[in-house]
């Protein structure tokens, strides 16, 4: 069907785009800002369903939104409200229209600590790599966390999160967890401070059709770790530990723990980041998995207006039906380029490539998926 969706999405993204500046005079709305913003992209995708089935096809998303931010004082608020609508050009019953939202609340109280916290909801429509086909969820997510010095040096952190996966799609169970946890911080210096940390999270999958497997579960999870500027040039988070899950049908799984995200500003045109983490997850297919990845990637600015940037994943995920053997093991080559063109101060266009090579024991996960994508960006 999609030729008149397509249609109809360039025209709205026509729209948007040229009365959008018209609106500018809103910007303000008390001490805060509000910002309108619009993103229309073409791609081609040659496996839409990420499965063995590599179904190709061409499609168009048009995500408008609006940004709203406010500071006053040590207070911080953020706010996002948008969109997301994808038409494709062959595949039928596949189009989507998916809302989101998010705000997002901080305190700094510089030497005493801080406070955050944070609350969404996105309807994601996309190709699931558990699940090896397109699914449809809605998604609900919330942090917390308040970081307290009692002395010069020492101080105590708490964190809670939650979410929700509520799966529309037929065959597929909703999962939920919530972890609640802390711990004791040292601040080696103003711009670095270590942790030891314990939080205490259950996860579950309700509503699935599933009858033979329950992965339903307690989580435990210990660890150590350091934030801030490591070294000159050199800032993130690297923290490492032991994970233990204890399973409401009996038996436990233990594994390494490791959350670690580094940026290098190599030069004033070049930075680097390293991202790695191994955890377990609970998936909407009554599984449990443990998943590793990791991610290297670059970005250099050419000229002012003009960047490329470029990554390399691996992931590895393997899961298993409880009771029961390990049922699939996937590992994963990534491939990712970006360029991205500043054409004024409220235009940007942008191409990339994003390449997967998945290797499974099971024969649907065996499978490689390419996708092209054009952009056009606007922010006013």
């Amino acid at each position: 069907m999609s030729i008149t969706r397509i249609t109809i999405s360039l025209t709205l993204a026509g729209v948007l785009l040229t009365v959008v500046p018209t609106a500018y005079g809103i910007a303000k709305i008390g001490r805060g800002t509000l910002n309108v913003s619009a993103k229309l992209n073409f791609e081609y995708d040659t496996n839409i369903f990420g499965n063995s089935s590599t179904s190709q096809d061409l499609s168009v998303i048009f995500t408008p939104g609006l940004n709203y931010s406010r500071r006053v004082g040590l207070i911080s608020t953020t706010a996002a409200l948008g969109v997301k609508s994808i038409a494709f050009d062959d595949t039928t019953g596949q189009d989507s229209l998916d809302p989101f939202f998010n705000v997002n609340f901080s305190m700094d109280r510089a030497e005493k600590g801080s406070v955050a916290a944070g609350f969404g909801y996105t309807k994601t429509t996309q190709a699931n790599e558990f699940l090896l086909t397109r699914t449809e969820s809605d998604e609900f997510r919330g942090n917390g966390r308040i970081d307290y010095f009692y002395s010069e040096k020492t101080g105590v952190r708490m964190n809670s999160t939650f979410r929700v996966s509520d799966f529309g799609s037929a065959g597929y169970g909703d999962v939920k967890s919530y972890a609640l946890g802390g711990g004791f911080l040292y601040r080696y210096s103003q711009k670095l401070t270590f942790n030891a940390t314990y939080d205490y999270s259950p996860e579950s999958v309700t509503n699935s059709p599933v009858a033979n497997s329950n992965p339903n579960s307690d989580n435990h999870r210990i660890s150590v770790g350091v934030e801030g500027e490591l070294r000159p040039k050199l800032n993130g988070s690297i923290s490492v530990g032991q994970v233990r899950r204890e399973f409401d049908v009996g038996g436990s799984s233990s594994s390494f723990l490791l959350a670690s995200n580094i940026s290098w500003a190599a030069s004033q045109k070049t930075s680097w980041t390293l991202s790695a983490s191994q955890n377990f997850d609970t998936t909407p297919g009554a599984e449990s998995a443990k998943i590793s990845a990791g991610t290297l990637s670059v970005s250099h600015s050419l000229t002012d207006k003009l960047s490329l940037s470029g990554r390399l994943g691996r992931q590895e995920m393997d899961f298993d039906q409880i009771p029961g053997p390990i049922t699939r093991s996937d590992t994963a080559n990534i491939y990712g380029a970006d360029a991205n063109y500043k054409l004024n101060d409220h235009y940007n266009a942008n191409a990339a490539v994003t390449h997967r090579i998945n290797n499974s024991t099971l024969q649907l996960a065996d499978y490689t998926r390419t996708v092209y994508s054009l952009g056009l960006n606007a922010s006013f």
